[in-house]
């Protein structure tokens, strides 16, 4: 059910993440308490089976962040919005799912794997209570669960990689500082009006203060030193995030 071979057609990877969405959903999400706040797939022992398998071919390489969406008709599956659908390429009614997978270059395996439910559906008490969503579950953005996600996976101990994330998710300034600050690696898709620092060029260090109080911490900008936009930056754009 987890594995991910690179060879799957399209439709192969349709099905299996209908598959392990569901079961997901009906074991993490909905009148559940604990609501899929660890990798589930690992907690039902998914890991434990298929990780060896997958390391078989190679060390994990990669932890790769993406979400799913499912296309839905009605109002009243958990979590279902107007939001972007990635099987319709589109804006239409769906249900989306966050996952982290573990990766190498012959297969991949979802560890973890949450429902994301809209601002509108969080704030929504009826339906919250019709769809028996657990008073627990906040309103979280797909980037904020993915670093749950993550955070979860390394206090489980998996093997770690390099954190590979498409423009949803890389475009988020917080969510690549705080998987720096854990200390891992990461390569994003970002947009052209991206804010970058040019080669050779750094913000200012944190003010120092003669006073007492907190010291400073935000890295400070004058007009020398100032980042641009990916697409304005020389070297066919390249440079590094603040």
């Amino acid at each position: 059910m987890g594995l991910q071979p690179t060879g799957l057609t399209r439709g192969a990877r349709r099905r299996e993440a209908s598959i392990v969405a569901s079961f997901c959903w009906q074991r993490a999400v909905v009148g559940r308490r604990d609501a899929g706040q660890e990798p589930v797939l690992a907690k039902a022992g998914v890991g434990e089976l298929v990780l060896p398998a997958v390391e078989g071919s190679g060390p994990v390489e990669a932890w790769i962040i993406d979400d799913t969406g499912f296309p839905k008709k009605g109002r009243h599956s958990v979590g279902v919005a107007r939001q972007y659908c990635g099987q319709l390429g589109k804006q239409d009614n769906c249900q989306v799912a966050v996952s982290l997978s573990l990766a190498n270059h012959d297969a991949s395996l979802p560890i973890a794997y949450r429902l994301y439910l809209p601002e509108d559906w969080a704030k929504d008490q009826a339906r919250r209570h019709k769809a028996k969503v657990p008073e627990a579950i906040a309103f979280q953005t797909k980037p904020e669960i993915a670093f749950e996600q993550i955070k979860a996976a390394r206090t489980a101990g998996l093997p770690q990689g390099v954190v590979l994330m498409d423009a949803g998710y890389g475009n988020d300034t917080s969510l690549r500082t705080e998987i720096t600050a854990l200390g891992m690696s990461y390569v994003a898709g970002i947009g052209p009006n991206t804010s970058v620092w040019p080669p050779g060029a750094a913000p200012l260090p944190p003010q120092t203060r003669s006073w007492r109080g907190r010291p400073q911490t935000r890295l400070q900008r004058d007009g020398e030193h100032q980042p641009i936009t990916v697409k304005a930056c020389p070297g066919e754009g390249r440079g590094h995030l603040p």
